[in-house]
């Protein structure tokens, strides 16, 4: 009766063990997957009010019960954290005193710390980058699905009957989704996605996942029909800086490979049988001659002088919560992650913000985790991508947050666990 007794019990514990997993991989897929359609204009994004707690308990509960809730691992980027949250309410009491801004700063950050306790019932490590890149994967198929049935008939006329419509006009229609993600957002996201993908692909020692190259691929397509500027700068930056430290050490094939791109991108902007996709590409970045595509470049610098003038009212706190959107008089975000974040917070904001993100890379490249390589690609593009957009508050940007605190707090045991190559994936 006993050893039925335990039996049972070995069971039922077995059952929930199993059930709390799922649960949280289901929840962690799908918000993944549906982030960028959760804007915050939208209304899908009560969603993540309902999924994110959702996912916190599960993931809590499941590591109080199983593993380990290592708060000690992250105590650092927490309590700068928790300053930061304080800082920016005392900002904002004294500044524009936009209060209901708060709440989803502070939640958008948090998600950061979920996403962390969520990762940590992956045992392996490749297997959660690979399992955070099929989820974004996902929507990623789900954009060229919508986009071929809803632009069907244009997309016809533009294959089939040569017209002369920008591609980047084809493609991105925010998803069908009232209030859904805008371009740059969504190509932050593809732009995510490809560079966890190429990681994989050129890192791994199995040759399967050199098949991860065609979805990277995908993705890259992808970022180029929103129209994307940062996109492209920044998707090529961090491609040409993975590949070359993938194949640091054979000095032949480097120096082969850089003629080869420079042979190409010579060639590419030169000859005829490349204008159907060179065209498009610089129409989205307004280099063509008589251009259709968007012209707000200069206008966007205009916003982050201004921003750069009125920070400098309140140089040290800021206005606070929205702080370039009530005072400056645009209406909007001064398209610049630094700017923004300068003339809400102040200097002092700013830096509370930084410094956590720049001292778990540093330590994170310190301890030569083999990891390292992916979250110094990652944070190349998003700080490529923050002198065009504002990420401090974007959903995407904290799947990376919580990648970062992942492998921070596991960076000494990857160390002494090593017995790989340095910068290689071992699956």
């Amino acid at each position: 009766m006993l050893t039925n007794s335990i039996l049972s019990k070995a069971v039922s514990n077995a059952k929930l063990k199993a059930s709390l997993k799922w649960a949280i991989i289901v929840l962690l897929a799908f918000y993944i997957f549906y982030i960028p359609s959760m804007s915050y204009t939208s209304k899908l994004n009560y969603i993540s009010y309902f999924v994110l707690p959702l996912l916190g308990i599960c993931s809590i509960f499941y590591l109080y019960l199983y593993k380990e809730i290592r708060i000690s691992k992250i105590i650092v980027p927490l309590t700068l954290f928790i300053i930061f949250c304080l800082f920016a309410f005392i900002s904002t009491l004294f500044g524009v005193k936009q209060f209901s801004s708060l709440p989803r700063l502070f939640l958008v950050i948090l998600s950061g710390f979920v996403f962390y306790f969520s990762f940590e019932i992956f045992d392996n490590k490749d297997r959660l980058l690979l399992f955070v890149s099929l989820s974004m994967l996902a929507f990623v198929f789900f954009y060229f699905s919508y986009s071929f049935i809803f632009n069907r008939e244009r997309l016809f006329q533009w294959i089939v009957l040569k017209s002369e419509e920008p591609l980047t006009l084809l493609f991105f229609t925010r998803i069908g989704l009232s209030g859904g993600g805008g371009p740059n957002i969504i190509s932050s996201y593809f732009g995510t996605c490809a560079v966890l993908l190429l990681y994989l692909s050129l890192f791994s020692k199995r040759h399967i996942f050199k098949w991860l190259l065609v979805p990277y691929f995908i993705c890259v397509f992808a970022g180029i029909t929103t129209g994307s500027r940062q996109f492209i700068i920044a998707i090529v930056l961090c491609s040409i800086v993975l590949y070359f430290i993938s194949i640091r050490k054979k000095i032949v094939l480097c120096v082969v490979s850089a003629a080869i791109i420079i042979t190409f991108l010579i060639l590419f902007m030169t000859l005829d049988i490349f204008k159907l996709i060179r065209d498009p590409i610089l129409d989205g970045l307004g280099l063509l001659e008589n251009s259709r595509g968007d012209k707000s470049a200069s206008l966007r610098l205009l916003m982050q002088i201004e921003a750069l003038d009125i920070g400098g009212n309140r140089l040290f706190f800021g206005y606070g919560a929205n702080g370039f959107e009530a005072v400056s008089g645009w209406g909007g975000y001064a398209h610049n992650t630094y700017a923004n974040l300068y003339v809400s917070f102040g200097v002092f904001g700013l830096i509370l913000y930084l410094v956590p993100i720049v001292l778990m890379v540093i330590e994170l490249i310190k301890s030569k985790s083999k990891f390292s390589v992916l979250i110094v690609a990652l944070m190349i593009y998003y700080v490529i991508i923050g002198f065009f957009i504002v990420w401090y508050k974007d959903k995407i940007f904290f799947i990376v947050y919580g990648l970062t605190l992942y492998f921070y707090s596991i960076r000494t045991k990857i160390e002494k666990e090593k017995t790989v190559e340095y910068y290689s994936v071992n699956i």
